[in-house]
């Protein structure tokens, strides 16, 4: 391997975002392909990659004290969230039939992913949006009671965070103060409330916001 050659490859290795992207990207396609046919498949490939999404867990404090912590699911960004007008250009090129700049450019760009050299991202990388930004966040949910005639009414968010506590950690019940401090408990399979003073119970239910 030549000095150059060996130096490069030691600065992609000791690049920290190295391994996530290989991961993500997975292997390079081959060489470059002849005919239309080919390089529209190679583009396909590159594209699908650069829209993968990575699924990652969160853990999330307790609202309650004393009670552990739970997980959260959700999804980072992909290479394209992170930079959408590379994906625009490249559909822009490849719908024109433009097919080996459009190859050109998600390669440079696969490049620059691999190294994390700035250097490397394409001229066409404009409008870099902000990583952290980007992270989906985890769905959230409301809790409302049926009030009869008043209808659907929201719990308050200090109730709503210690019973969605409670549903990440499998519960079957929990307690939480409700109207006026009044102590309530919750049936999650029943779907009901229960004021634990006057024995008197009312449907809820989780609305997804």
């Amino acid at each position: 391997m030549s000095k150059q050659r060996k130096r490069r490859h030691d600065q992609v290795e000791e690049n920290p975002s190295y391994q996530e992207n290989v991961a993500s990207i997975g292997p390079r396609p081959g060489p470059k392909a002849s005919n239309k046919g080919g390089q529209d498949g190679h583009i396909e490939t590159l594209m699908t990659k650069f829209s993968a999404k990575t699924r990652t867990t969160k853990e999330i404090e307790a609202t309650v004290p004393g009670e552990p912590k739970y997980s959260v699911e959700t999804w980072l960004p992909s290479s394209f969230d992170y930079y959408p007008s590379i994906k625009h250009k490249a559909t822009e090129l490849r719908h024109q039939g433009k097919l080996a700049d459009a190859l050109k450019l998600l390669r440079d760009f696969e490049k620059f992913l691999l190294s994390g050299d700035v250097a490397l991202l394409p001229n066409d990388a404009e409008g870099v949006i902000d990583v952290d930004a980007q992270e989906e966040q985890p769905e959230r949910w409301k809790w409302q009671v049926n009030c009869g005639e008043d209808g659907w009414k929201d719990f308050d968010q200090n109730a709503n965070d210690i019973v969605e506590a409670a549903l990440a950690q499998g519960k079957e019940t929990v307690e939480f103060p409700g109207f006026r401090g009044a102590p309530y408990t919750l049936h999650f399979e029943l779907l009901l409330q229960t004021n634990l003073r006057s024995g008197y119970s009312r449907p809820v239910r989780r609305h997804k916001l």
